[in-house]
């Protein structure tokens, strides 16, 4: 395969400026430009991993489509507010979400804002609460909808993937300890305990899984894993 130098870009991960020191790459002769950002598969993928740049950019379409919706209906039930807003609006907000989900308050929050936002526009809930709101439209949270689909992930991991192609991050312990025979041992990531890598799903995963119930990680197949979950995270759902 040939590859055109004009459409190839180098993007060194770690801060921008340390870039000039970084190896010069050239396809046939072509020096390869240095980006801060890259787009592959549909994520912004930084130089520093904080995705701010898709984070934001997903919020944008995402409550441009909820103007839309706004104005296009007189009047909207829960049962209608919530098939628009699953259709059309939230999938904007969890693509690839097990690489780019958020660790900073500031982003959380404003992933957050396009669905407190969104469920204002039932009839008669504008000057409720927001958990009242997602119970009677039957939504969780966007932020436990993460958690939800971080766990459905790592169970794919252990009983769904090729295991051939099972990340070594995912290692189930020799000595299970309270909860159920599935337990991982935990990873330490190399930059603290505040840095970067420990939001990776293969880090910020491990103490969710391991206090799941054994009925949810023993599910039969990923529809029935989903239903336990939620189960079991029934008191969780509408709360941040």
């Amino acid at each position: 395969m040939r590859f055109h130098p004009d459409k190839c870009h180098v993007l060194t991960l770690g801060k921008f400026w340390n870039i000039k020191h970084a190896h010069p790459y050239n396809i046939g002769g072509s020096l390869l430009e240095h980006v801060e950002q890259e787009k592959d598969l549909g994520v912004v993928i930084d130089g520093e991993l904080n995705f701010e740049e898709h984070i934001f950019s997903k919020i944008k379409k995402a409550k441009s489509i909820v103007g839309l919706i706004n104005r296009s209906f007189d009047f909207l039930s829960p049962e209608m507010l919530r098939t628009l807003f699953i259709a059309f609006v939230r999938p904007h907000l969890e693509y690839a979400q097990a690489v780019w989900s958020p660790r900073l308050i500031k982003h959380i929050d404003a992933i957050e804002s396009v669905q407190r936002r969104a469920t204002r526009l039932v009839s008669g809930y504008r000057n409720k609460s927001y958990e009242y709101r997602l119970r009677k439209i039957n939504l969780p949270t966007l932020k436990i909808r993460r958690k939800i689909g971080d766990m459905v992930e790592v169970y794919k991991h252990l009983h769904v993937y090729d295991k051939s192609s099972i990340s070594q991050k995912f290692i189930l312990r020799k000595r299970p300890q309270r909860q159920h025979n599935y337990e991982l041992q935990r990873n330490f990531a190399d930059d603290g305990v505040r840095g970067y890598q420990t939001n990776s799903l293969f880090y910020r995963s491990v103490d969710p899984w391991n206090s799941l119930g054994v009925n949810v990680v023993a599910s039969t197949s990923v529809t029935n894993f989903k239903e336990q979950l939620v189960i079991e995270w029934k008191e969780k759902l509408h709360k941040l």
